[in-house]
């Protein structure tokens, strides 16, 4: 599981996922990794097979007039566990505590990994309905050094669709 997020400008940041709707961003994007386990023994293995990783995506909505999420806390709590770049910490719950209440929205499209290698071997689902966070919630995510400061604007840009066909369960 890792995480994409903007900046935090006066209270908002309005970009941060490496995903849009209809050209609409959020503040951040969780990307939960999966490779089928009987097929492929390592992530590695999977990396190198075509159609080897699912990629569940769950946007960040943060905003002002939002509550603190309370089941977000402990996401956040882990982002105290790693203060550094490339550290890594075992979360010690289900990711899946996090998804929002309509899982039945959803859009897939065969893709690429957002980060190297960017192996063009990953089924995306990404939920329409965003994990909603307040703007202070963001701003403690954002904690995470690297040699040049504190890590922000951590996403790709977006790319173009290339041909792809992006496909939704709902109308």
């Amino acid at each position: 599981m890792h995480f994409h997020w903007g900046e935090v400008r006066h209270g908002k940041c309005d970009r941060g996922c490496e995903h849009t709707i209809d050209g609409n961003s959020y503040s951040a994007e969780m990307h939960i990794v999966h490779w089928n386990v009987d097929l492929y023994k390592t992530e590695l293995e999977a990396l190198k097979s075509p159609n080897g990783l699912a990629v569940l995506g769950l946007f960040i909505d943060a905003k002002e007039i939002y509550e603190q999420n309370e089941s977000f806390e402990l996401v956040i709590n882990m982002f105290n566990k790693v203060p550094y770049i490339n550290y890594k910490t075992k979360l010690e719950v289900s990711p899946y505590f996090l998804v929002p209440s309509c899982t039945k929205k959803f859009y897939t499209y065969p893709g690429s990994l957002t980060i190297p290698p960017l192996t063009e071997n990953v089924t995306w689902i990404l939920l329409a309905e965003p994990i909603k966070i307040s703007i202070d919630q963001l701003d403690r995510m954002t904690t995470c050094t690297s040699d040049s400061g504190y890590i922000t604007n951590n996403y790709r840009p977006i790319q173009p669709l290339n041909n792809r066909v992006i496909q939704s369960s709902f109308v």
